[in-house]
């Protein structure tokens, strides 16, 4: 972005002369937010011991854990803000103002900021035509208005303007899982109960715990503004410049499975995006054929299927057929920087990968990796949506930054993979990944084989691990690769690849889903035994039919494993079921062993 200071005495002559509406792209655009879209969801999860001795005593669902987590983040928050505030109490402001009043007129939508500056947080947004009072002119070029907030010149005329009709603004939900405006948490519930005897014996079925798999979605506005610059221009741009990254430019983008049911002219705007994010241009030119809800389009499936793009930030502009983006980070030298970081971390997995015989193998082991190292977060500052923190940075992800990291392993590792957006049944954002294993298509989500809970840091789900659509289609996963627009209705980004196959699911390759009864016992106790010896807390195995689950859930079942776990761990002090119709829908079998 351009840095540049205007001085005092161009300030003075800038008060003087008619401000113009329209700047080129060229210069920073302080009318558009820095607007991180978001498709996400957490998986939610509270646990609570049922013992012995809590024979007849009904547990309580509460949400205690969760709001002790909002109240210390709101401190936390607090607390920095306050020290916000107080150091910039104490700092002088980095510009000048020079007192002077009037009145001007907005000549394209824009925010005022907060500051003077470049990037400033916006504070108020103005339309196009809207009259603003001014009370001094800074010498970074901004007019202080006397409502409050500074907006630049660029953005300002001495003459009425009248309202662009044919202006358009998009809400776009990107992949990117940043909370703006409005929440909305979706959740399947799932039943747990102890393992005390049925109500002729211990348990009471009163006391089952539910957990709760939620998820969150934001409202993100994507704005509108004129650019001049051409396509020949961005062109000419790419040519004279050398890629930001070229790590993984050996990738040929033209093979990506989105890209390929484009047409010619969505798949030529695909490529300009690429180009322009390469070389940190902000401008694209829009094919005549392309229409605004194509651009939109093409512009979710690059940010989704370019994991590499890290720095490209979710915000994408529209006006007639020019587009502008934005990027997170506008030094070639941070980003090289930071993709050496990526490197290196993503080296020392891609050698356990190329050392795995099977897909399947390598596909566990970048799992695990993503599983194990990241933190789920709502952050919505920095890098949580992108492989940055998926591999080097702080670890915090929201579900596009689990999708892309597992994408850009597959990209490492030549493995066919594509991200997949869509929602829960409520509407609420998520992102999984659609991966080609041995023989056909696979489901894999990443994010919710990281559930929040209190068991140790070593805990990975694999529910969701190569799974066929039929299980998890209009059950847990829904609008499947669609995104909202502001209007309620839904784009369609491509056909996901359909996935019918079950031969490579995590289940069937660990040689743990069962046709029989004394098979899944059998596997059911020898899970059992590798827990208890571990102290570790799952047991999981899948079954052919609903018969088999309710049988392998049913109360003296629960109370038999228990038994049997005391004896291999005299430490086990409760064995917990799961009983979600989601499970059982899958055929999958959860224990959990309390100690």
């Amino acid at each position: 972005m351009l840095r540049k200071k205007i001085s005092l005495a161009l300030a003075a002559i800038m008060a003087l002369s008619v401000l113009t509406a329209c700047k080129t792209i060229d210069e920073p655009v302080d009318n558009i937010p820095e607007l991180d879209t978001a498709i996400s969801e957490t998986v939610s999860e509270t646990t609570a011991e049922i013992s012995e001795t809590e024979e007849t005593t009904t547990t309580t669902v509460t949400e205690t854990e969760t709001e002790t987590e909002t109240e210390s983040e709101t401190e936390e928050t607090s607390e920095t803000e306050e020290s916000s505030e107080s150091s910039e109490e104490k700092e002088e402001l980095p510009w000048s103002e020079t007192n002077m009043t009037g009145v001007m007129y907005i000549a394209e939508g824009c925010y005022a900021r907060e500051q003077a500056i470049e990037g400033a947080t916006p504070i108020t947004k103005l339309k196009k035509g809207d009259e603003i009072e001014y009370t001094a002119l800074t010498d970074t070029g901004y007019y202080k208005l006397k409502d409050g907030g500074y907006v630049h010149s660029d953005y300002l005329s001495d003459k009425f303007v009248e309202p662009d009709e044919e202006e358009e603004t998009e809400v776009v939900e990107s992949e990117e899982d940043t909370e703006t405006e409005t929440e909305e948490t979706a959740a399947e519930t799932e039943e747990w109960e102890n393992d005390e005897g049925d109500s002729n014996d211990y348990i009471d079925d009163s006391n089952d715990y539910t957990e709760t798999e939620a998820t969150t979605k934001a409202a993100v506005t994507t704005t509108s503004k004129a650019v001049t610059t051409t396509a020949s221009e961005t062109t000419a741009a790419a040519e004279e410049s050398s890629p930001v990254n070229d790590s993984n430019s050996s990738y040929d983008f033209s093979d990506r499975y989105g890209y390929k049911q484009l047409d010619s002219d969505e798949q030529t705007l695909y490529g300009n995006i690429v180009a322009a994010a390469d070389n940190l241009t902000k401008t694209v030119s829009i094919p005549d054929s392309v229409s605004y809800n194509d651009a939109l389009k093409v512009f979710q499936i690059v940010f989704n299927e370019e994991p590499r793009l890290f720095w490209l930030d979710g915000s994408v502009s529209i006006l007639g057929k020019s587009m502008t983006i934005f990027f997170k980070v506008d030094s070639m030298t941070e980003i090289e920087s930071m993709q050496a970081e990526i490197d290196a971390a993503a080296a020392s997995v891609m050698r356990k990968v190329n050392a795995a015989s099977s897909t399947f193998e390598k596909l566990e082991i970048m799992y695990n990796h993503i599983v194990l190292r990241a933190e789920f977060s709502l952050d919505p500052s920095g890098y949580n949506a992108t492989i940055y923190n998926g591999l080097a940075g702080s670890g915090a992800l929201q579900c596009a930054g689990y999708a892309k990291t597992m994408q850009y392993f597959c990209d490492l590792a030549g493995i066919q993979s594509t991200v997949i957006v869509g929602s829960d049944e409520t509407n609420a954002s998520h992102a999984w990944n659609a991966i080609y294993c041995d023989d056909g298509w696979y489901n894999l989500d990443a994010t919710w084989g990281d559930p929040i809970n209190d068991y140790d840091s070593s805990y990975i789900r694999y529910t969701y691990f190569l799974v066929p659509d039929k299980w998890i289609h209009n059950i847990s996963h829904y609008n499947v690769n669609q995104f909202m627009k502001s209007d309620g209705t839904w784009i369609k980004c491509f056909d996901a690849p359909t996935c019918s196959k079950t031969a490579s699911n995590y289940f069937s390759k660990k040689g743990i889903y069962c046709s029989t009864e004394e098979e899944a016992d059998a596997a059911i106790k020898k899970a059992i035994d590798r827990a208890a010896k571990d102290k570790k807390n799952v047991v999981e195995i899948r079954v052919s039919s609903d018969e088999l689950f309710n049988k392998l859930t049913e109360s003296s079942a629960v109370i038999s494993y228990k038994k049997y776990a005391q004896s291999v761990n005299s430490s086990v002090s409760s064995v917990r079921r799961h009983t979600s119709d989601t499970y059982k829908n899958m055929g999958i079998i959860y224990y959990d062993l309390v100690y």
